[in-house]
């Protein structure tokens, strides 16, 4: 789910209504929280949030592609979230002398020009924001990436089974069943303002086992044994 201005809009008009996210990613940093523990509004529910990932993915491409040195992460700028995503990859990406561009990306138009401008760049990996937007072009992007021979992790295994190469995720599926829970919790009379927001706690590292031979790619093995979903 991308929380919207819209929704943070009609939050503000229906405060008395419980409101309740489903694998919603930073919450807080969208503002339709105080906090993850104390929400402080008629709003809980979970979050996909996990900050953490965006620097292992890096580190991960980077024990793949020893020579890695500039990657290109694809954006949507009209979600407020995104830059921080950028700004977290930048700041991992420097302790490992990784250059970062960032390339907006708004309409299924902007994907193949974002991706020949990252080419012409010189970056020797890809990766993405969490946008939906972005997600709905995985396909295209996933095709891309393959042609251009450009090494990508995602952020969701529904990346891999679109054609990319691999993943390291969140499991939105838990998301979604806890997000039950808190409904039945307010159903029964619990104020959303008193329950925190629930993180996640399964991690999918999906692999793409012909991506990897189509990319002449092999994973060291201290990767490999982390790969918990190996896929066609």
């Amino acid at each position: 789910m991308q929380v919207t201005p819209r929704r943070l809009l009609l939050q503000e008009r229906q405060r008395s209504i419980p409101i309740v996210l489903a694998a919603v990613n930073d919450p807080v940093g969208l503002g339709v929280v105080d906090s993850l523990e104390h929400t402080g509004r008629n709003v809980t529910g979970t979050t996909i949030y996990a900050p953490h990932l965006i620097g292992e993915r890096l580190r991960i491409l980077k024990g793949i592609i020893p020579t890695l040195d500039r990657v290109s992460m694809f954006m949507n700028g009209n979600n407020p979230n995104n830059p921080a995503q950028v700004a977290l990859l930048t700041s991992a990406a420097k302790d490992l002398g990784i250059q970062v561009q960032s390339l907006d990306i708004r309409t299924p138009a902007d994907v193949a020009p974002a991706v020949d401008k990252a080419i012409d760049s010189g970056a020797k990996g890809f990766f993405h924001c969490v946008d939906s937007f972005i997600n709905s072009q995985r396909f295209t992007i996933a095709k891309l990436a393959a042609q251009k021979k450009r090494p990508t992790i995602y952020t969701d295994r529904e990346y891999v089974l679109a054609g990319g190469l691999m993943a390291l995720g969140v499991g939105h599926l838990e998301g979604y069943y806890r997000a039950a829970e808190y409904v039945d919790k307010i159903l029964r009379g619990a104020n959303p303002a008193d329950l925190s927001v629930a993180l996640p706690t399964k991690l999918i590292f999906s692999v793409s086992r012909s991506a990897l031979q189509s990319m002449d790619l092999t994973l060291p093995k201290e990767i490999s044994d982390r790969v918990t979903e190996w896929l066609p």
